[in-house]
């Protein structure tokens, strides 16, 4: 059993030492505070390299690889009017004879699969804000170019699995778009 001396002793013990306490705490705070920074920084740095990157989706070698692609199919339009594509086969059959037609479109879809690529290991690797690219990269224009090329993707990663993993990801892990009211709710 403990005498009441022995456990004041110990109390005495502890309070005589509050220098040192108040010293641990301090450097145990000021710690935590350069951890925090450090954080804030490079998140920071992060943002700062996703927004190059959303640069260069915007201008450059990117941005005129999506016009091309875009004047190239709008020549063909009515023919994708027409059909009502229902399906991933009938797409295929509208798209790949345009391809077969416009080279130069391997070639500009490839530069923005890459692209998606090299924005997907950014993320991967945190050197890229995975938020700031998704909220930018994840919305609509990503699956509408997905969608637009799945039948290619598709026939592509008969020889690399991998082909436009990137881009997929940014479609799959995006949000959800909002889904429309059904009626105006206006009275």
């Amino acid at each position: 059993m403990v005498s009441i001396k022995k456990a004041l002793d110990g109390i005495w013990k502890v309070e005589a030492n509050w220098p040192g306490l108040w010293k641990s705490l301090a450097i145990g705070s000021a710690g935590a505070f350069a951890v925090w920074q450090y954080s804030s920084l490079l998140s920071g740095t992060a943002t700062t390299h996703t927004m190059d990157y959303i640069k260069r989706y915007e201008d450059g070698r990117v941005a005129d690889a999506r016009q091309d692609i875009s004047n190239t199919l709008r020549t063909y339009a009515d023919q994708f009017n027409r059909l009502q594509l229902s399906n991933e086969q009938q797409h295929a059959a509208v798209l790949n004879p345009i391809l077969d037609l416009e080279p130069k479109l391997h070639a500009d879809i490839d530069t923005v699969v890459d692209f998606f690529e090299g924005l997907r290991t950014c993320v991967r690797e945190r050197v890229c804000s995975s938020e700031v690219a998704l909220g930018y990269f994840g919305g609509a224009e990503s699956r509408l170019f997905w969608r637009n090329f799945e039948p290619y993707i598709n026939t592509r990663r008969e020889n690399n699995p991998d082909y436009a993993k990137g881009l997929e990801w940014f479609v799959t892990q995006a949000p959800s778009p909002p889904s429309r009211p059904t009626s105006n709710p206006v009275d």
